[in-house]
């Protein structure tokens, strides 16, 4: 008696729905590593107390070169899911210390669909608000020490310098488009393949 081949369906059905992180890092693993990049990059950290829980990023520093004066601040969560909180935090932070500083939203490294369904959901709500905000997403691998910058890019040539997979910084600004090609061909995530 033979046994029924094996399906592409059999597989799939086996398969667990894509996790939301690649690696699992907490805020404060992220955090601690932000903490290192950026003083090893030139970058001195400002001190926070004082500033209203609201309107505190999770880090913020500050770098002089030839006359010129980068300052970034940003705020960590835990993935995707976390991210719009971020943006809305980033909102508040901006509104108290200016349109001069560089802003991010820094998680740590997630599967690639998750973060284009954030900024997709809702009409393109989440990329619209990151792309008018002018904030950068970093994905954060403490363990590899590397920080990739998928959406934005740092005006600081330093920091850009030290990412990884610089080819690929700003390779979600055709996000609405790339969405749409992937549901024509796809259709919508459900957290399961069709066959």
């Amino acid at each position: 008696m033979s046994k029924p081949k094996f399906s592409g369906k059999d597989l799939i059905s086996q398969l667990k729905t894509c996790p939301e992180l690649a690696y699992d890092f907490t805020p404060e693993q992220v955090l601690e590593e932000i903490n290192r990049f950026l003083p090893f990059i030139g970058y001195e950290l400002n001190d926070l107390t004082g500033l209203d829980e609201k309107e505190r990023p999770d880090f913020w520093g500050k770098r002089e070169d030839s006359g010129k004066t980068f300052e970034i601040a940003g705020v960590v969560r835990q993935d995707m899911s976390k991210a719009g909180d971020g943006v809305i935090k980033l909102d508040s932070i901006k509104k108290r210390l200016g349109d001069s500083l560089e802003y991010v939203i820094v998680v740590p490294p997630v599967n690639e669909f998750h973060l284009i369904e954030f900024l997709c959901r809702d009409d393109n709500k989440w990329y619209k608000k990151v792309q008018e905000g002018g904030y950068m997403i970093w994905l954060c691998n403490p363990s590899e020490k590397g920080i990739w910058c998928p959406f934005g890019a740092p005006k600081d040539k330093k920091i850009f310098e030290f990412l990884k997979f610089k080819e690929m910084t700003n390779a979600y600004f055709n996000l609405p488009k790339r969405n749409e090609d992937i549901q024509s061909r796809h259709g919508t995530w459900k957290g399961e393949i069709d066959l």
